[in-house]
């Protein structure tokens, strides 16, 4: 403890003051050290357990998601769009983040890209005017409570607490059902992450439009076919099993780039945690010699000086 003298209002102040920088501990302070030393050890145990997870259910998240790419594809040409058509009043944003927390930038990208075009519409809206609603639903509860919090006004509901460990079709019918009939939309914008690597993913986005826009859309693509049932019945379940499809490859993506990214930071935290432990361990043994080479000078002269007199 190293005590310094501030002056305040003219009037003497003695303030206590502790450096907890590795170079500037005193033998007094073995037991903190020896504290952060375990503190250290029992934080390094975590992140290597959690690497060691993440590590395992990698390769089957890679397996899964090989099946779910070519599955998606088939359903991706339908109703898709060079541009946003005109008429787009109400913009729901569906974004498919993470259920658990500790995966480095896959946890963090999805919400900051989210909140800022929510707010940079918003601001469009307040200075053209108009009458655009904005929405967002989140599927994930790590990600469902950043955006909550980012945007308290706009993020109307959450999925949360997904027991499965792999997303299932009949799970994203289901939520398209939910979606489809609590709410209705002119655009929906689904935002997601695409996995390449452990070490590389980015954020993507996938642009769905109302039954009605799809119609349209359909006026153009489908001229080549012949529907043999009711046409709309048809062009509304192809829209329906469109959103389920993308929904199941999306989250297939977001799962893998989810692992792998929290591999990698689990990964760089358990080195920087076994790197500290070695330095604090440096630490505490030196403290330790310091303290018994003092004790040692005390003790040769304290008998120095009985044998004196």
């Amino acid at each position: 403890m190293q005590a310094i003298r501030t002056v305040q209002r003219s009037r003497p102040v003695w303030a206590g003051t502790r450096h907890f920088a590795v170079g500037n501990f005193v033998p007094a302070d073995m037991p903190i050290v020896k504290q952060k030393w375990k503190s250290v050890d029992i934080v390094g145990k975590i992140t290597t357990t959690m690497r060691n997870v993440a590590a395992g259910k990698l390769p089957g998240s890679e397996k899964f998601l090989r099946l779910t790419r070519p599955f998606a594809s088939v359903t991706a040409p339908f109703y898709e769009l060079t541009e946003v058509p005109p008429g787009v009043k109400k913009h729901l944003h569906l974004v498919v983040g993470c259920e658990r927390g500790l995966c480095g930038r896959v946890g963090a990208n999805l919400p900051k890209i989210v909140t800022n075009t929510v707010r940079k519409a918003v601001q469009e809206r307040m200075i053209n005017g108009g009458d655009h609603e904005i929405e967002v639903v989140v599927l994930g509860k790590k990600t469902a409570t950043k955006l909550k919090a980012s945007l308290p006004d706009q993020t109307t509901e959450g999925y949360i607490a997904m027991k499965t460990k792999l997303p299932t079709m009949a799970m994203c019918l289901d939520l398209t059902d939910r979606i489809l009939s609590s709410r209705e939309f002119d655009r929906m914008t689904i935002h997601y992450n695409v996995f390449k690597n452990t070490s590389k993913f980015w954020p993507s986005v996938i642009e769905i439009y109302s039954l009605d826009i799809c119609k349209q859309a359909a006026g153009l693509q489908f001229l080549t076919y012949e529907v043999e049932s009711d046409e709309i019945t048809v062009l509304q379940n192809l829209q329906e099993f469109k959103i389920a499809s993308t929904l199941y490859n999306c989250m297939a993506e977001q799962l893998a780039s989810e692992m792998g990214s929290r591999l990698a930071s689990m990964d760089t935290a358990s080195k920087s945690c076994r790197d500290k432990s070695k330095e604090y361990e440096q630490v505490y043994q030196r403290l330790r010699k310091t303290k018994i080479t003092n004790e040692l000078t005390v003790l040769s002269v304290g008998a120095k000086l009985s044998k004196s007199k």
